[in-house]
């Protein structure tokens, strides 16, 4: 086996990496809905804030519009990607970005709800865990990038 692709390999499956992704959106929004119907918590986003914090069960069907944001977003990365990268196929180039989009909406958006499920008030943390999830996941980008640039 080539040396990229061993690690090329350890990528989960795109339906693994929806499948994350599904639950930390559905895990965020429990956790918001809690957070603000029971602790008085605020919303960090300040698109959908005016309307959560004055009616919290809207976090549900927000998830839904969250997951074709979220399918759009990799999508458009995908193609932009696979065009400038011209050697790696479509599906290894969806792997890759939905496996940074999972790294990056756990460690920047997951962590801080379940800090304040653990208990702990911090405020700005969201700052803090995007401040960590930017250069883990452009890491993560590289590394795989590269190891797929050496299975070419």
């Amino acid at each position: 086996m080539p040396p990229g692709k061993q690690n090329i390999s350890l990528l989960p499956t795109k339906k693994l990496a929806w499948v994350f992704l599904i639950f930390l959106l559905i895990f965020d929004a429990v956790v918001s809905y809690y957070g603000i119907k029971y602790f008085h918590a605020r919303e960090v986003d300040l698109l959908i804030a005016p309307l959560v914090e004055k009616y919290p069960i809207l976090y549900f069907p927000i998830i839904p519009l969250e997951f074709i944001i979220m399918f759009l977003i990799v999508r458009t990365i995908k193609k932009v990607a696979a065009k400038s990268l011209k050697t790696a196929s479509e599906d290894l180039i969806e792997r890759i970005v939905l496996g940074a989009t999972v790294i990056y909406w756990a460690v920047g958006n997951s962590s801080a709800n379940l800090v304040f499920l653990l208990g702990f008030r911090i405020s700005n943390i969201w700052l803090y865990t995007t401040s960590t999830a930017i250069p883990v996941t452009l890491f993560y980008l590289l590394y795989m990038l590269l190891q797929v640039r050496k299975m070419d």
